[in-house]
């Protein structure tokens, strides 16, 4: 990413460290080269670990330090832009101090810290002032859906009207997910895998994913015949889909497949899922999943749970099957209807990748994104 000059400077803060493949990799990434593209000079600055390892809590704590230096002491510019965490109070402080205006993108809910960090929640009174504190400073405030932006609204009942919302979603890189005739032809480390048809997972093996209803959706004697299922990634359920995978010869484990391979395990498949369940409250606020885009960018049709966001997607480009969150039942009938159906679920797929263009692609996000930080600030553009 390019330094700050005199002009359209932007200081973009992210407190998680980007490792491609991570959902947040992708959004952080997209959204600064749309905001470059678009005339700001971005200086984006993340944590810095030493190793490939997961680091320690003293690690964590030593780069949240060494951050909070650099942002401090880096030129000032015209707005400050960092991601809800409760180590973005300082950032919005620092923010104040110079008389800058800062912007916080909410991605999830408070809970979501004490999710991951189960152990921290004796300290949750301190870490919800400080990400409460953030929002309070902030000039702006984008949420990726109507819930997380409703969420923000009762945290900041004494000062909404000092704040200006925005609602900007996840989205896809058209140019990356194409359909499959658009693909360049490839060796593939999956390849001995697409022999015949199949309905593909991917993504982060976590519970909330819906990765259960999925396995028994596929281990059901009313599952279609023919059809594979092929699961890609790591998480808390890898033992499971494993265990599955040997019970089930057409339920396929392929391991982690790398970024630049995605686009061309989705196309290849008939049919994707995103069949988020409200575990943990991991859906209460609604749901954008990278995932779905990404699916529908690639001219795929999906079986979607019924879940605020994503469900209003298929209603909008009737793209995909609706189902009830976790019913296997449901999932199965879907299945069978696409794949039973080929022209069915070519309309639908060619309808969601219409959508994504016309809506959804990155760089409508990152013009939305840039036009929101315009009007709050008032820099004009050029």
């Amino acid at each position: 990413m390019t330094g700050l000059n005199t002009s359209n400077s932007l200081v973009y803060v992210s407190f998680e460290p980007l490792r491609e493949g991570h959902a947040s990799y992708t959004h952080v990434c997209e959204v600064v080269e749309g905001l470059e593209r678009s005339g700001w000079n971005v200086t984006l600055m993340t944590p810095q670990y030493r190793g490939k390892g997961l680091p320690s809590i003293t690690a964590r704590i030593f780069s949240l330090f060494n951050l909070w230096w650099r942002v401090l002491f880096t030129e000032k510019p015209d707005v400050y832009y960092a991601r809800m965490h409760f180590a973005g109070f300082v950032i919005a402080l620092i923010a104040s101090l110079r008389s800058v205006p800062s912007i916080v993108e909410v991605n999830g809910p408070y809970e979501d810290l004490y999710i991951a960090w189960p152990f921290v929640r004796r300290f949750r009174g301190l870490f919800d002032w400080m990400m409460t504190g953030q929002l309070k400073r902030a000039k702006g405030i984008i949420s990726v859906t109507p819930g997380l932006q409703r969420y923000c609204r009762a945290k900041l009942v004494d000062k909404d009207e000092h704040v200006s919302y925005e609602v900007i979603t996840n989205g896809a890189n058209i140019s990356e997910f194409l359909k499959l005739s658009e693909l360049q032809p490839r060796r593939l480390s999956f390849e001995s895998e697409i022999t015949q048809p199949y309905a593909v997972f991917f993504g982060t093996f976590a519970r909330w994913q819906g990765i259960q209803a999925i396995l028994e959706a596929a281990s059901s004697s009313n599952w279609p015949k023919g059809l594979n299922l092929l699961l890609a990634g790591d998480g808390a359920m890898r033992g499971s889909v494993e265990e599955y995978a040997k019970r089930y010869e057409h339920i396929r484990y392929i391991g982690r497949v790398s970024y630049n391979e995605i686009p061309y395990l989705i196309a290849n498949a008939q049919i994707g899922f995103a069949l988020t369940e409200n575990i943990d409250q991991r859906g209460l606020y609604g749901a954008y999943p990278l995932k779905l885009f990404e699916t529908l960018s690639c001219g795929v049709p999906a079986v979607v749970s019924e879940m605020d966001g994503q469900a209003d997607v298929i209603q909008e480009g009737d793209c995909g099957i609706l189902v009830p969150q976790g019913a296997v039942t449901d999932i199965v009938k879907a299945v069978s209807k696409l794949h039973d159906d080929p022209k069915v679920a070519m309309q639908m797929g060619n309808r969601g990748r219409a959508l994504v263009h016309r809506k959804y692609a990155w760089s409508k996000i990152a013009e939305r994104t840039d036009i929101f930080i315009r009007g709050i600030i008032e820099v004009p553009k050029g």
